[in-house]
């Protein structure tokens, strides 16, 4: 039994995707799932997702467990009026609370003793550093969203506990989304769920896409974007190279979690959100935002920006005496400065993040108000060749305004980052990634850029699933050939899991 045990425990985490663990226990889950009776799937399917919870730590399942119930309960009672606005207060307060106890603590508590050293009174803070509970960011705004929108009256509140339970924990969003609507993911939930070739055809294009985005090209470029920037004096040109790695690392790191788990979720008869949509070819910022964390952006455009919006666009016309149009310009700069902040420190307690948020909205802002006076300036004179030459130079150049972006939260300390912008003098030896790494990182560079061009192209993501079988074969063959040669990195964690 030991010997048993310990073999299991060499197939990596259970609750990471690319292990082999998770894509051994995947198909008799799915096994099981359809084998019961429809009456008993999501009872199963529920505590198939608290097992695959418990398998990183048991202690914080009562935490999901316990702010589950919470929720249940405040959704329930909220059809009745003259309790609304407490239980909204209730489960706000419970909620956001534990977001920030947990992940949020530290951090201020940090800020405050850098603010009172010049004083000489300096907290200790360590140990106010807890550990943050797998999926915390992700299932707290999925539950806060279910309740704001029982509380506007979008959706009628969950009256099957398993049902909302289950809403709230589904394995294959749960640690890394996508964050789901209620009205979205309730339905299908509590509907007829049926397993067809289709689905069958999407979660196999999904899993091995995925598994190639996460194990070949995520984790290979994480090797050599690890080395530069824990080496002592790195060159220049190593730098600029490792920010474009590193770019493309966390795309195809969590594009991939998201294509495992919507491959998975596939497989139970349930269709989760697209949480990207090829953002690298995007031609604006604004554009870059409806590709990039779809589901994120959306979340918090829909629950904060709109709301602040309107709520700052009275003021400022009530209060301050602003008219209408100033209003909604004043109104639409704060809220963006206030809603990019939010997004960029949802994914990280650090300085990097906060700063970030300002940065992004500054930059993209600039940009597009450049952007948009050449056009207009240049609109009607130029010839048909720079028109049809403007639209790429836009995607350059917002892609290198994403790679400045990207390459802030990077660095985890002041003398690393230093060390980056000394570099970026120096000059650069390819000797830095491993020539037995080169041929095959090449080649899936290759086959990636080409598939996402035909994605973009054709406006279709699953084009793959319409080809023939004899179209298919070949595909899927390159893929897992090249996830078999970079293997040694199935276990390796997803970068958002710690978001």
């Amino acid at each position: 039994m030991n010997d048993l045990y310990a073999a299991w425990q060499n197939l990596g985490p259970l609750y990471l995707f690319s292990s082999p663990a998770y894509l051994l226990a995947l198909p008799l889950a799915v096994g099981g799932h359809w084998l019961l009776p429809r009456r008993l799937r999501n009872g199963y399917l529920l505590l198939v997702s608290y097992a695959f919870y418990l398998s990183w730590d048991p202690r914080f399942a009562a935490l999901l467990l316990g702010s589950t119930a919470v929720d249940y309960y405040c959704g329930l009672e909220m059809e009745e009026a003259g309790r609304r606005r407490f239980l909204l207060g209730l489960s706000l307060t419970i909620n956001l609370g534990c977001l920030l106890l947990f992940k949020y603590l530290g951090f201020f508590c940090e800020g405050l003793a850098l603010l009172l050293s010049p004083i000489g009174l300096a907290p200790s803070c360590s140990a106010l550093h807890l550990i943050v509970p797998l999926g915390l960011s992700y299932y707290t705004f999925q539950k806060v969203g279910y309740i704001l929108d029982c509380y506007q009256g979008r959706v009628k509140p969950c009256r099957q506990p398993v049902d909302f339970a289950l809403f709230v924990s589904f394995f294959p969003q749960l640690l890394c989304g996508p964050i789901e609507r209620a009205g979205t993911l309730l339905p299908q939930l509590q509907g007829l769920r049926g397993l067809d070739g289709a689905a069958c055809s999407r979660a196999l294009y999904l899993l091995t896409y995925g598994l190639f985005k996460k194990v070949v090209m995520a984790d290979t470029l994480a090797d050599f974007v690890d080395r530069v920037f824990a080496a002592p004096a790195p060159s220049g040109a190593e730098v600029l190279l490792a920010c474009y790695a590193w770019s493309l690392q966390m795309y195809c790191d969590f594009s991939g979690y998201t294509d495992l788990a919507r491959g998975s979720a596939a497989l139970f008869g349930v269709q989760l959100s697209a949480n990207f949509n090829l953002p690298f070819f995007s031609a604006r910022p604004r554009e870059f935002f409806r590709r990039w964390h779809i589901t994120l952006s959306t979340w918090i455009t829909r629950h904060v920006h709109y709301p602040l919006l309107f709520w700052l666009g009275g003021r400022l016309q009530g209060r301050w005496g602003l008219s209408a149009r100033g209003a909604l310009l004043l109104g639409n700069v704060l809220a963006g400065l206030a809603t990019m902040t939010l997004f960029s420190f949802w994914h990280g307690a650090s300085f990097n993040f906060l700063v970030m948020g300002p940065y992004l909205y500054g930059m993209f802002a600039l940009y597009d108000g450049v952007a948009g006076l050449l056009t207009r300036a240049t609109a009607g004179w130029l010839p048909r060749w720079a028109e049809l030459l403007a639209r790429p130079l836009n995607r350059l150049v917002v892609l290198h305004l994403l790679v400045s972006i990207f390459v802030m939260v990077r660095p985890t300390s002041f003398p690393q980052l230093q060390r980056m912008v000394a570099g970026l003098a120096g000059g650069f030896d390819f000797r830095a990634m491993g020539t037995s790494e080169w041929w095959y990182v090449g080649l899936g560079l290759i086959l990636f850029f080409t598939h996402e061009f035909f994605q973009y192209r054709g406006g279709d993501e699953l084009y793959v699933t319409r080809w023939g079988f004899y179209r298919q074969v070949p595909f899927y063959c390159c893929l897992f050939f090249f996830a078999l040669q970079a293997g040694a990195s199935f276990s390796q964690r997803f970068i958002y899991i710690q978001f």
